[in-house]
């Protein structure tokens, strides 16, 4: 009876083999595939840099151009009016219901206006969502009555004051 080569070997011999193989390379083979594994490395790494770019870039480009406007004043005067429309306790306007909200807190396109009447009330812009969200909120100044101001917030950041309506 005739015994299939590979079942004649004795244990181990291809690891052997592959040994002896790898160590008769030549050095430039094994300088070659180090950098070859560098590079593949670098290309990760690039990969993953432009994926946090699109994920986050814009978060933040967003934020530095909210925090820039000029128009703080008018969002805060806008808020103020949109407390006073109703007499609900507490509202929320979506992206798609934005249009019946006063034209400058319109133009932000903010993805979620939450309106709370209650007494510690105010507004909140929200402009991120999911993993990160940021934004404006107005807020009664607590030791002065009808004073709000305007801040601007974002996750694991300090609420920045952006303006104060007496």
């Amino acid at each position: 009876m005739n015994t299939p080569g590979f079942l004649r070997r004795p244990p181990g011999a291809a690891i052997q083999n592959r040994l002896r193989d790898s160590q008769a390379q030549p050095a430039t083979s094994r300088k070659r595939k180090f950098l070859e594994w560098i590079l593949f490395a670098l290309l990760c790494c690039g990969v993953l840099f432009a994926i946090w770019l699109v994920l986050f870039g814009g978060i933040f480009l967003r934020e530095r151009q909210l925090a820039k406007a000029t128009d703080h004043r008018e969002v805060a005067l806008g808020c103020i009016e949109l407390l006073g429309k109703s007499d609900e306790l507490i509202q929320y306007y979506y992206a798609n219901e934005l249009d019946s909200l006063p034209p400058v807190i319109r133009s932000k396109h903010a993805h979620l206006v939450h309106v709370d009447r209650r007494d510690t009330g105010g507004v909140i812009m929200e402009f991120g969502g999911g993993f990160y969200h940021y934004g404006y909120r107005l807020e009664a100044v607590p030791s002065e009555k009808d004073h709000w101001r305007l801040l601007l917030y974002a996750e694991d950041q300090e609420d920045r004051e952006l303006v104060r309506i007496p």
